[in-house]
Parts: C-alpha cells; sequence; structure tokens
C-alpha cells in the first residue's frame, strides 16, 4: 500500500523550517508518511527536473503544510502552492512562525485554519490532522530539540527582519527629515550663516538656541528659491509629511519597528496635533497691512526680539503666545530628531545615512 504523501510549501529563505518539521513528522510518525520539501535532499535528488518533480509532490499529495511567516506570505509562490492545495480540495493547513500569528495571514490564506508552529499545541493538532488522513494513531508531536532550533531560526529571522525593515523606515522618512532639520535650524539661524551651521551639526542634542532666534522663521527657504515659501511654511509642511508617513508605516502589520522606534513615532504624531495646531494659524495673517502701511509681520518680528529667553505668556496678548507654541514646537522637534537619531543608530549601526535636505 502506497504511503499518504505530504507536500510542505515553503520560500527559498525558510528551507530550515520546512527541513526541521519534514524530519519531525517523519521521525514521529516511523516513516509511515512521504513528507516532501523541495529544499531536503531526500525530496529532490541531484539531476532531476525540480519542477517537474514539485508538479508531481503536489499532483498526488493528501495534503498541503504551508510555511507561513511574514515575509513568505508576500510571495507568490506560496500562494501558487497553497491555491494548488485548494482546488484538488485537499486539507491546506498554514503554519505560521516568526511574529505571524493565524489571525493575521493575509487572504486568502486567511480563509483556512491555520498553526503555529511554535505552539506545542497547535504542532499536536498538526499530527493529530496528519493521522486522520492516514488512519491511524497521532504520535506525541511533543519534541524539546525541535522546538529549540524553531525558536532560535524566529529569533534570527526577526532580528534581520527588524534591521530591513527599520532600513526601509529610514530610506522612507529620511529625506522628509532632512528638511525638517533644515526648517529647524532655518528658523532660529540668519540666512547668511545657515549653510555653515547646518553643516557643523554632527549631534543635534547640542544644538542651542534663544526665543528671540525664532525671528528668522519668515526667511524664504532658501533651498526652495522657485517656491517663494518661508521657513515657518517648511517647517509646518515637514511635519504633516513625516507625521504622514509615520501613520502610514503605524498602519503596516507587516513593517517590523523596534519598541523604542514604535513609541518615538507614536510621540511625533502628538507633537504633530498636539502642539502645531496651536500656532498653525497665527503664521496667516504675518502678511497682514496696518492702517500705516506697516506689515504685521515687522510688530511680530519685534516683539520676538524684544521678548525675554524664557519667553512669558500674558493674559492679554495672544499674539506673542503663538510663537511661543512655534519656539516650544521646535524644542521638541529637536529633541526628537536627536532622539530618532540615536535610536537608528543603535538599530543600524554603521549602516545609518541621514539623507541631505535639497
Amino acid at each position: 500500500m502506497s504511503k499518504h504523501s505530504i507536500f510542505i510549501s515553503h520560500i527559498t529563505e525558510e528551507a530550515p523550517v520546512a527541513r526541521l518539521l519534514k524530519e519531525l513528522i517523519d521521525s514521529k510518525f516511523l516513516g509511515t508518511l512521504d513528507v516532501f520539501a523541495s529544499s531536503h535532499e531526500d525530496s529532490i535528488k541531484l539531476g532531476t527536473d525540480w519542477f517537474d518533480t514539485i508538479r508531481q509532490s503536489i499532483n498526488k499529495c493528501d495534503a498541503v503544510i504551508v510555511i507561513c511567516s511574514p515575509i513568505s506570505v508576500g510571495r507568490p509562490w506560496i500562494n501558487f502552492e497553497a491555491g494548488a492545495g485548494w482546488v484538488r480540495q485537499i486539507p491546506v493547513i498554514p503554519l505560521c512562525h516568526s511574529g505571524l500569528t493565524p489571525g493575521r495571514l493575509p487572504v486568502p490564506l486567511n480563509t483556512l485554519q491555520g498553526a503555529n508552529i511554535n505552539r506545542p499545541e497547535d504542532m499536536q493538532k498538526l499530527f493529530d490532522r496528519l493521522a486522520a488522513l492516514a488512519n491511524m494513531r497521532a504520535p506525541n508531536a511533543s519534541e524539546g530539540v525541535f522546538q529549540t532550533r524553531i525558536a532560535e531560526f524566529e529569533k534570527s529571522v526577526v532580528a534581520n527582519r527588524l534591521i530591513g525593515d527599520t532600513a526601509f523606515v529610514a530610506t522612507l522618512v529620511g529625506p522628509d527629515i532632512a528638511k525638517l532639520t533644515y526648517a529647524l535650524v532655518a528658523s532660529v539661524v540668519k540666512i547668511e550663516n545657515l549653510q555653515s551651521r547646518i553643516e557643523g551639526i554632527s549631534d543635534l542634542s547640542a544644538f542651542r538656541f534663544e526665543f528671540k532666534d525664532i525671528d528668522n522663521l519668515f526667511n524664504p527657504v532658501i533651498i526652495e528659491t522657485s517656491s517663494h515659501k518661508m521657513v515657518h511654511a517648511l517647517l509646518l509642511e515637514q511635519i504633516d509629511k513625516v507625521a504622514n508617513s509615520i501613520k502610514f508605516i503605524l498602519s503596516n502589520s507587516r513593517v517590523e519597528l523596534s519598541p523604542e522606534l514604535e513609541d518615538l513615532f507614536k510621540s511625533f504624531l502628538f507633537i504633530a496635533a498636539h502642539q502645531v495646531d496651536k500656532w498653525r494659524g497665527a503664521m496667516g495673517f504675518s502678511n497682514n497691512k496696518l492702517e500705516n502701511g506697516q506689515t504685521l509681520q515687522n510688530i511680530m518680528i519685534s516683539m520676538i526680539r524684544e521678548e525675554p529667553t524664557p519667553p512669558v505668556r500674558r493674559e492679554h496678548s495672544n499674539l506673542i503666545h503663538g510663537f511661543i507654541d512655534y519656539y516650544e514646537t521646535l524644542l521638541s522637534i529637536k529633541g526628537w530628531i536627536a532622539r530618532y537619531q540615536i535610536v537608528l543608530s543603535q538599530l543600524l549601526g554603521d549602516t545609518v545615512h541621514q539623507p541631505a535636505a535639497t
């Protein structure tokens, strides 16, 4: 009587998991099941047409086990092999690892009852299912060495994925953070000194400025000469852009973030939501002209220069409050960028390169 056949679908990077699973099933079921894993030397011999072997194996198998991770579920081959099993109306079992759980499987894999490879009780359910197909009693799935080696593999995958996703995040938000840094410095440094000051900043946490320095916020943006934009407008624009990128990142369940980076991103959204709106409207009045022909902007600059540091909020002087809020936002942004650079450096090491604002 021919053996019942099990097909293990996996991507190349997760071959160690497939090999461990095949060897566990072979060992526990005493060779009574024919387990196919394309990466295992027992499944495809030297000189064999591997594509034809895979096609034949999936055509004759009695069940498909799909090795699922945050990486593999995005690969077309995994979905192709799972679909082939589904069309044949045989059991297709997603087996999740490295941070992915059955509840987070994407369509169409989420329509199938899945399990976690690192949960002994789930592995026992898998063994029960395979044993039922072969009309035999299920062996005990418990195996300490298997779980230890799976845990080691998962740890390496999560670490590598974390580095890769952090690099992706840094690339995504890097240009806008560079422009945000420019807008921060340009808000408190005179135009003629701006380039040298920006080039001289290696540690933003050491960058110092006083309230009276923010009189530069009405200066034109020299890196965008065609836009006729003022510095405060660029700051606002870049805060919004960074916030939108962060919202996209946090909403993407397939992006792995360290707890420190996730907390940092959430704190930026707090700054964008609660501090910026306090001064967003005040800047719109700066170009208004008074009856004597003087612009309100000139009066605002005078108020800023005359205000001591730290600035004082007055009961009947709402105008100065908007600039105090702007100043406090600059302090928050400065601290946030400095912390972001530290966290990024800790995660990526020497691979961190912050793009310049251009």
